[in-house]
């Protein structure tokens, strides 16, 4: 069950069906995890864009792949895609920022 393993939201939101995994870890689109689910909520977000070898633009490719792929397996699914907010904070340095806004260029 998404949410209660470590990696994941489940803490922070009981009871709601969350996953916090990079793009390349979510489960293949064909996953029984994505019976039942009438909505699925993506948002690619600093784990994929804090890996140094991360390409935005290629992030959105596989991204909205990854999209085509679960609708065309899973027909009823709703996919909602969100674009990255920005982040601050003392981890934080103008790499991440400039892959955000890449990014989210990108995935309009």
């Amino acid at each position: 069950r998404f949410g209660a393993e470590r990696g994941t939201l489940g803490s922070a939101l009981p009871g709601a069906g969350n996953f916090c995994a990079k793009i390349g870890d979510l489960p293949a689109p064909s996953s029984p995890v994505f019976r039942n689910v009438s909505d699925l909520v993506l948002s690619v977000g600093t784990n994929d864009l804090k890996v140094p070898q991360c390409d935005p633009e290629e992030l959105v490719k596989n991204t909205y792949s990854f999209v085509q792929s679960v609708t065309t397996e899973n027909p009823g699914l709703h996919v909602f895609l969100l674009g990255v907010l920005p982040v601050h904070g003392a981890f934080t340095d103008e790499a991440i920022h400039t892959s955000i806004d890449l990014y989210n260029f990108h995935l309009k």
